[in-house]
């Protein structure tokens, strides 16, 4: 989803990798999720997600269903992409805690669920998808400040992709 927001925000955003090439695998990539959330949200219990999921009539449908039976419709993302179809996905919204992040960081990291982690405030953004994060900061001096953390975790691309 991050892909989507980044375009209005260039000067706020980052992609974070975490494929790791030193044998840390899954614990470590879910780790740096872990970190850069605390970072981006301090300690709070719960955070907001938003989250995607197709409409009934595709068969990919279903699994804000069972991995976020909280969440509550949101709205409709309507895409060009559609056939002329109209809605192209819905969005859902839940508050979630520790134990139901760490399962949604699984999924992302699986390819299987599209979501945005907020902060209460919804200041700040955070995008997992299998092999990295869209991070979205306040201003620009948080971005550079995140960015000179964590260098190494940064993207190698021109552009950050």
């Amino acid at each position: 989803m991050g892909d989507r927001l980044r375009a209005g925000a260039r000067d706020r955003w980052v992609r974070m990798r975490t494929e790791l090439g030193d044998g840390e695998g899954r614990v470590g990539m879910l780790r740096r999720h872990r970190v850069v959330i605390a970072e981006l949200f301090g300690e709070h219990s719960w955070v907001t997600v938003i989250a995607e999921d197709w409409p009934a009539r595709d068969g990919a449908a279903g699994w804000t269903a069972v991995h976020l039976p909280e969440a509550e419709p949101w709205r409709p993302i309507e895409s060009e992409d559609a056939g002329g179809a109209g809605v192209a996905a819905d969005l859902f919204v839940a508050e979630v805690g520790a134990t139901t992040l760490d399962d949604l960081l699984g999924l992302a990291l699986d390819g299987r669920a599209l979501f945005v982690l907020a902060d209460p405030e919804r200041r700040r953004l955070y995008a997992p998808y299998d092999l990295g994060a869209d991070v979205f900061f306040v201003d620009e001096g948080e971005r550079a400040a995140f960015r000179a953390r964590h260098a190494d975790w940064l993207s190698l691309r021109a552009g950050g992709l």
